[in-house]
């Protein structure tokens, strides 16, 4: 799916620092279950609205830059697919048309990270 993207493409991403990732999920969750690095949590109930914000607005609220209309590189995840899939959708009919999300999750994340672990030891 051209709106989805791999594990493999959001590691590149996140090692360059030429992503803006949003993890839609509750900030309770991110307390609990830990987070992606350079992620910053937009929960999906304000994505919409976040995107419709001023950039400075954006800026004040999330300590970030707020995504441009033809960024690249702008994902979303959460726990398991849902929620991004949500935000993903909200920000295609909004018009940012290059977005994509981590259908795999926080939670495919994690099992990956621990297999990548497991095999360098």
């Amino acid at each position: 799916m051209m709106d989805e993207i791999s594990y493999e493409d959001l590691v590149s991403l996140i090692e360059t620092k030429n992503i803006q990732l949003f993890d839609v999920r509750t900030p309770e969750e991110i307390a609990k279950y830990g987070k992606i690095a350079h992620s910053v949590n937009v929960p999906v109930h304000e994505i919409r609205d976040a995107l419709q914000m001023s950039a400075e607005a954006f800026q004040d609220k999330y300590s970030v830059a707020k995504p441009t209309m033809d960024s690249q590189h702008l994902i979303f995840h959460c726990q398991s697919g849902k929620r991004s899939r949500m935000a993903l959708d909200a920000a295609l009919q909004l018009g940012y048309s290059n977005a994509r999300h981590y259908r795999q999750g926080f939670l495919g994340w994690l099992q990956r990270q621990e297999n990548t672990n497991n095999e360098m030891k």
